[in-house]
């Protein structure tokens, strides 16, 4: 069976992140319930921070069997196969906008093959659950990314405790013809057995769809809405996009401020200098809120749908 061994950040590191999905950093969503069976995943943790993934029950290191975490997978509806099959011809064709990315199943985890910088390509885990993309440092190192000095870091809180990972911006996505420029993404230095993972910050930009019955990942243009549609997105859109950026430019600067103070002890232990850090990350987040402002312009968005730190 598969198992594949992830970091992920656990949610109230600072108790800031806004609740919205699109801002949830990097993590799956896991129901604990029943006994161990088979045809689930089990999430534990190790005494190094190591977050580890199996479909297998028997692969469970005794010692954690207690704090094991079990995620229900879903499993295709045979009838709805069978219906699909028989009445396929009657349904609407697929628009010529649509994109439809073939799934590599991997145990109960799909991934897609996804060109980076017109250069790397790589194989990421899709993962809804979380808003930004996620590259493993194999893959960072091929697109160039080999000193992390200049780097904002972004702090990830493990089980093992904080992990500062790079904060950095993907020039262009490709997933089977359908291109995103300007991808958040972050530098994962525990992500073992995978290239990384393909989060909301590429999904967000399509209507998708996770099609496992079908084994295709759709991705099409937003339908028009009651609101209006301005370059292609909808009022939610833009108003997510908004809250997220200023969000994190608002509770940074707090945050900057805290240091300036002496606050927050595990400031005090890490390596990294902080402050410096934390100014490299408003800088980030400033400059992608001057970029979506220039999009807005351009395209007219309404005022009221966007948020002004």
């Amino acid at each position: 069976m598969t198992q594949i061994s992830l970091m992920f950040p656990m949610k109230g590191i600072f108790s800031f992140f806004p609740p919205a999905r699109i801002v949830s950093i990097l993590v799956f969503v896991f129901f604990l319930s029943g006994s161990l069976h088979a045809g689930d995943m089990y999430k534990w943790t190790d005494e190094k921070g190591n977050v580890h993934l199996t479909d297998n029950p028997a692969e469970l290191p005794e010692q954690f069997r207690e704090n094991v975490e079990r995620k229900k997978i879903p499993t295709p509806n045979q009838n709805r196969i069978q219906i699909e099959s028989r009445y396929g011809s009657l349904t609407k064709e697929i628009d010529q906008k649509e994109y439809r990315i073939p799934l590599i199943q991997r145990g109960y985890n799909y991934l897609v093959e996804v060109k980076i910088n017109n250069r790397v390509t790589a194989h990421l885990v899709v993962d809804t659950g979380a808003s930004l993309n996620a590259v493993s440092e194999e893959v960072a190192k091929k697109l160039g990314y080999v000193d992390y000095s200049k780097i904002p870091k972004y702090p990830f809180r493990t089980a093992g405790g904080i992990i500062w990972d790079p904060l950095v911006t993907l020039d262009v996505m490709n997933i089977g013809g359908a291109f995103v420029e300007n991808v958040e993404a972050s530098i994962l230095s525990k992500i073992i057995g995978v290239d990384g993972l393909l989060g909301m910050s590429f999904l967000q930009e399509f209507d998708f769809k996770l099609d496992v019955v079908n084994g295709v990942l759709i991705l099409a243009p937003y339908p028009d809405s009651a609101e209006g549609t301005y370059g292609n997105r909808p009022q939610r859109w833009w108003v997510q996009k908004y809250s997220y950026y200023v969000s994190n430019i608002r509770n940074f600067e707090n945050l900057k401020r805290q240091i300036e103070k002496g606050g927050e002890s595990y400031y005090q232990t890490s390596e990294i200098d902080h402050y410096q850090n934390v100014s490299r990350i408003l800088k980030y987040y400033r400059s992608s809120l001057d970029r979506l402002n220039r999009l807005a312009s351009s395209v007219a968005v309404p005022i009221n749908w966007r948020k002004r730190p």
